[in-house]
């Protein structure tokens, strides 16, 4: 089970949240308008699946995109997968594989605004791996 970052660290949450600003003629053609990119964890104790769910939500609460993304080697989810190269490889990095939500149209053009995210901002990244950390320290 996956649990919002701010269910847990509801300040912290609302001062490092990730937001997308665009205006009405925007070339994703996303209807203009503030989207948040809210990010979610692995709730299960015995679980160190190094990855985060982002859920995309425009300011209707509604969710667009759900994009998963593991930040270890590719090496850690084979073994965490016991050996399974290709489920592994839908972990590692940003996809929208294995999220178990319906996509909106909008969703691959979120995964493309992400995926340019995470490769020029280390902060944002490092910021992520924080939150995991975070949530994985309460939850015991």
């Amino acid at each position: 089970m996956h649990v919002e970052f701010a269910h847990y660290f509801p300040e912290i949450a609302k001062a490092q949240t990730r937001s997308l600003s665009f205006s009405q003629n925007n070339p994703y053609g996303f209807p203009g308008g503030i989207y948040l990119l809210k990010d979610l964890y692995c709730v299960d104790r015995g679980c160190d699946c190094k990855s985060v769910y982002i859920s995309v939500v425009n300011e209707q609460g509604e969710s667009l995109a759900m994009i998963n993304y593991g930040w270890a080697p590719l090496k850690f989810y084979i073994r965490w997968l016991r050996g399974d190269e290709q489920m592994a490889k839908l972990f590692k990095g940003p996809s929208l594989e294995g999220a178990m939500t319906r996509q909106s149209a909008y969703a691959p053009k979120f995964l493309k605004i992400f995926k340019d995210i995470i490769k020029k901002d280390k902060a944002y990244e490092n910021r992520l791996k924080s939150h995991y950390a975070l949530v994985k320290d309460i939850i015991g």
